[in-house]
Formats: C-alpha cells, sequence, structure tokens
C-alpha cells in the first residue's frame, strides 16, 4: 500500500430510517397542533347574559388558536378586566372545543357617593357606577363611606379602610343569617355606633363591628316578634351582644316584654 489508506464510510440504514421517522413524527405533531388540535369550538357555562363570541373577546381567545396554548390564569385576567366575569375552570375536549365554566359577579352592595351608586360586589370590585339603583337589585345602600377611586373593573379605595372593613363584617353576618333583603340601609360613617335602617324604616344600632353574630342574630329575632305584633317603626339597640333594646314610646310592660323575649334567644350556630 502507498503512503495512506482510503478511509472508508460504513452506511447505517437503521440508524437514518430512525432519524428519518423522528423527523416524520416531528412533523406531523407540528400539522396536528397546527390544523387538528385549534380551538374552533366554544362552550360558556354560567351566564346567560352574555354570547359565546362576548366572553371569547374579554377572554382573549380567537379561532385557530392552538389548544395547547391557553392559559387559564390570563384568561382569568382578562375576563375580570374586561367584564362581570369571574373564570371558575376551563376544560378542554380534544381536538377542538374548549369549555368555560365561568360566575357572574353580583352586586352585594350599593355606595352612596355625591347622588350616585357605586356596585361593589363580594370581593369589593367596582362593577358600575348609577345614577339611580335599581330596585330589583335587592342590595343594602351604604352611606358615611368616603370613596377615593371607584372605577368600574377595579377594586374600591376608600379613604378610611376600616369602613371597609366594617362594611364587609356587617354584610357577611346579614347574608349567613339570610336578613340581607331586610335592610335597606348601611351607615358605617362612625365605626363605634353602625347602624342599619330597615325597609320598613327601623333603625337598628350595632355599635362597633365586633360580635357582628350574636348582635344580628338578635336585631333577626326582635325584628321577627315586632312583625308578628305588627310593629315595624322605631329603633332597636343591639350593639351589646346577646341583648336587645327597643324603644318607640310606648308603654313600659310592651318594652319589658320585648327585652325578656329577645334575652331569652340566641343566634344559630354555625
Amino acid at each position: 500500500m502507498t503512503g495512506y489508506e482510503r478511509t472508508s464510510f460504513v452506511r447505517h440504514p437503521g440508524r437514518v430510517a430512525a432519524i428519518v421517522l423522528v423527523l416524520a413524527a416531528v412533523i406531523g405533531v407540528l400539522l396536528l397542533q397546527r390544523d387538528v388540535f385549534v380551538l374552533r369550538n366554544l362552550r360558556v357555562e354560567g351566564t346567560a347574559r352574555y354570547t359565546n363570541q362576548q366572553v371569547a373577546e374579554w377572554a382573549g381567545l380567537f379561532h385557530g388558536q392552538s389548544i395547547f396554548a391557553l392559559d387559564q390564569q390570563l384568561m382569568a385576567q382578562s375576563l375580570q378586566g374586561e367584564s362581570f366575569l369571574i373564570l371558575e375552570s376551563i376544560y378542554v375536549d380534544y381536538p377542538d372545543t374548549l369549555i368555560l365554566k365561568v360566575r357572574e359577579r353580583a352586586p352585594r352592595a350599593a355606595l352612596s357617593q355625591n347622588g350616585f351608586y357605586v356596585l361593589v360586589d363580594e370581593i369589593n370590585m367596582v362593577l358600575d357606577i348609577d345614577g339611580a339603583l335599581d330596585p330589583e337589585l335587592q342590595v343594602p345602600v351604604v352611606t358615611g363611606m368616603d370613596v377615593l377611586q371607584d372605577d368600574a373593573g377595579l377594586p374600591l379605595t376608600v379613604r378610611v379602610p376600616a369602613q371597609l372593613t366594617a362594611m364587609n363584617e356587617v354584610l357577611n353576618e346579614l347574608e349567613l343569617q339570610m336578613v340581607t333583603a331586610r335592610v335597606s340601609e348601611l351607615n358605617v360613617a362612625n365605626l363605634d355606633n353602625l347602624y342599619l335602617v330597615t325597609k320598613e324604616g327601623l333603625i337598628v344600632e350595632l355599635g362597633d363591628s365586633d360580635q357582628m353574630e350574636p348582635k344580628i342574630g338578635m336585631m333577626r329575632a326582635v325584628l321577627e316578634k315586632l312583625r308578628d305584633m305588627g310593629v315595624y317603626t322605631g329603633s332597636l339597640d343591639v350593639s351589646v351582644p346577646y341583648t336587645a333594646d327597643y324603644l318607640d314610646g310606648r308603654e313600659p310592660e310592651f318594652q319589658s316584654n320585648i327585652g325578656s323575649m329577645a334575652i331569652a334567644i340566641e343566634p344559630p350556630g354555625r
């Protein structure tokens, strides 16, 4: 042989075939993602007020979007910023259908502010601002609170945060004891002397926001007794837990009967 040898190349048909198969698989997956696993159908559950198209736009969804590129957190944030909907869950019905389960944010209270009503939900998100309150909403009007920011779609901001905390404490207990529908107004101007006004016009003095469970329980029990007696006006002081003092100018015998009845009744346990 001469001074150097010719290098020979050994072919491996199996390796080449494997590489070809891998490339084909990758291309196949890419084609599937582009042409098969894409959003073509949307079903929205939990709202009858808005169309699927509206929800799709608010959630940032579009026809032909890759199913694998869906981001639930991003959709939830988009819905919260653009609508009154809360995204609870998503489900993909492969290959091309997305099911969104949503919940409408319902007004919980209407804050009276400079002749307008600021509607807020259970997390103090501003839903709407209106010059007139729809009577069908059946929500208490909150007075005595100085609102700083009331932009729809953003959290409510107030000058005295403790007033917002007190409002929530009272509203929570009213809802738990199912007496919200009987209340027309909640005043939080004085944190040591919160009070309610029933739809019939009776004033209920709550004191501070501590121990709302026995206070609202006592209010509920006495209101039921007063309604049975045909009495809907006057004032009721439940600021001392488990006690009630009703005043309307009637005879002392009536006052003592109401007092003993109220003290004997305790609010229901949780």
